[in-house]
């Protein structure tokens, strides 16, 4: 990714974040609010891979511990793990439906709180596997399953001149080889014709 792609990013989840904190952390539903942070690497994956999913979940993962009162960390080892599998899953699959993002979406969240939830009690937190797991997992699923075409379509506005780039190097490469080659056959002409005159 180019720096114009990981500056967009970065204005990106900085956006998300204002929007979640002031936001959607009052939106309440059974004492569960939806968490949109956990959407974005989620869709990394899906566009681009395990890798720079797991990146990214590790990355944004750590900025929502901070504003978190869990043990730190706790986010972005699970969104790490959760990206990296989101795209390993991605990548297997060719289907191309369109409620394909927000179905994964939704999946993909719901694993994560459930895999905070046990990790956080494993760690000694054994208040996060509280009665309203279930609402916390149903609110999240939902509404990042709803977020997830326009969040979609954020990212990939955000890495578009990055994408393309790098869809543009095996074209310059192969013009490249291209010119190399004719520079060669040109290179040999000529020493052949200088061969010829020197016979002659």
């Amino acid at each position: 990714m180019n720096l114009l792609g990981k500056f967009r990013l970065a204005l990106l989840v900085l956006l998300i974040l204002t929007i979640q904190r002031t936001i959607l952390d009052g939106v309440v539903v059974h004492h569960a609010h939806p968490d949109a942070m956990v959407l974005i690497p989620i869709v990394i994956a899906y566009l681009y891979g395990p890798e720079k999913g797991a990146v990214a979940g590790f990355a944004i993962g750590l900025l929502s511990d901070l504003f978190l009162a869990t043990p730190f960390g706790l986010t972005a080892l699970t969104l790490t793990a959760t990206a990296y599998y989101v795209g390993v899953i991605k990548s297997s699959t060719r289907a191309s439906l369109w409620w394909l993002p927000a179905l994964v979406a939704a999946a993909a969240s719901s694993v994560q709180v459930v895999f905070f939830a046990l990790l956080g009690a494993i760690l000694g937190q054994p208040a996060m596997l509280q009665d309203n797991l279930a609402a916390i997992v149903i609110v999240v699923a939902v509404a990042n399953g709803v977020l997830a075409a326009p969040v979609l379509r954020a990212v990939s506005w955000a890495t578009a001149s990055s994408a393309a780039s790098e869809r543009s190097r095996p074209a310059l490469g192969s013009s490249e080889a291209g010119s190399g080659g004719r520079s060669a056959a040109i290179t040999r002409s000529a020493a052949t014709t200088r061969s010829s005159w020197r016979s002659n």
